[in-house]
């Protein structure tokens, strides 16, 4: 177990870079609270998209205020596919999962991406971005490489799997910091606490759950 809260404290340090990706200074804010409205018409522009609508919701103190959690988690379900993320950080262990430990799971892999993210963009301090490029890979992502400069640190190097879906829209499915993906580090340090406690799946949701309450849930 202490094993994993080191690990988790790892993917701490490294969630500093997802944090700061969504920290984008567009050129052009939408009047409101809901952000921009206009369909982005391509995954870079849908990156970029994301960032703007984030920095409203910052400047004008929704996600900071009571209602910010539920908007964050609003966010993060128009904007990524958690499903698919949760289920690829589970690796073989989803298969193997029982209905019910795979619904316990999604959910709590959910709660836990937006109460710890949701309290750290209080931490915000500014950040300048830019989109460099925009590759495709493999039949439906396309991998968009962005670079951001925080103040007073290197420049973050980032890419951006983006999915194109079945109706058209987008949504993010991996994060590549730095050369390390995302899904791929939480599906090793999942797998490690499984796998330590006797391939129980119960395990990791027990951790999960800790980490939850640990972020005030």
């Amino acid at each position: 177990m202490r094993k994993f809260f080191f690990k988790m404290a790892v993917f701490s340090v490294i969630s500093m870079g997802f944090l700061t990706i969504f920290l984008v200074a567009g050129p052009v804010l939408a009047q409101g609270g809901g952000g921009s409205v206009a369909k982005p018409a391509t995954p870079a522009a849908f990156v970029d998209k994301i960032g703007i609508d984030l920095l409203d919701s910052i400047r004008n103190g929704t996600i900071t205020g009571p209602t910010g959690e539920e908007w964050f988690r609003s966010f993060i379900h128009v904007h990524f596919d958690i499903e698919t993320i949760a289920r690829f950080s589970l690796g073989r262990y989803w298969r193997i999962a029982t209905v019910e430990q795979q619904k316990d799971y999604v959910k709590l892999f959910d709660d836990m991406i937006v109460k710890v993210y949701s309290r750290r963009f209080r931490d915000y301090s500014g950040e300048s971005f830019k989109v460099v490029n925009a590759q495709p890979s493999a039949d439906r992502d396309v991998m968009v490489a962005t670079t951001i400069q925080p103040i007073g640190k290197p420049a973050i190097n980032t890419q951006w799997r983006v999915r194109s879906m079945a109706d058209g829209s987008f949504k993010v499915v991996d994060l590549i910091v730095e050369n390390i993906s995302m899904a791929v580090t939480q599906r090793a340090e999942f797998a490690s606490v499984i796998e330590q406690n006797g391939g129980q799946i119960d395990s990791l949701l027990a951790s999960l759950r800790q980490r939850i309450a640990a972020a005030g849930g």
